[in-house]
């Protein structure tokens, strides 16, 4: 995964204003670039909400056409991403 702990990673999401724990998130080897670019595919790309220092957040975000829109916020952790989708 990673070799920042686990309260460290909820600690960010917790600065950001989400509440989460470890096991609300996913971990992706996919770059944020890669999210970046996914978006421009998505049924609705929703609305940039933070794009700077390794986060990248966004709402009404509709990845897939027919499912309901979300709230998606990635933070790039160095060797990996966690990825949170409420």
């Amino acid at each position: 995964m990673t070799t920042i702990s686990e309260s460290e990673i909820e600690k960010k999401f917790e600065n950001l204003g989400y509440g989460v724990t470890i096991k609300d998130l996913v971990f992706t080897q996919e770059t944020i670039m890669d999210f970046k670019d996914a978006r421009k595919g998505y049924s609705q790309a929703g609305q940039l909400i933070s794009d700077k220092d390794g986060i990248l957040e966004i709402s009404n975000v509709q990845t897939v056409k027919g499912t309901p829109r979300k709230s998606l916020v990635v933070i790039d952790l160095k060797d990996c991403r966690a990825v949170y989708c409420l």
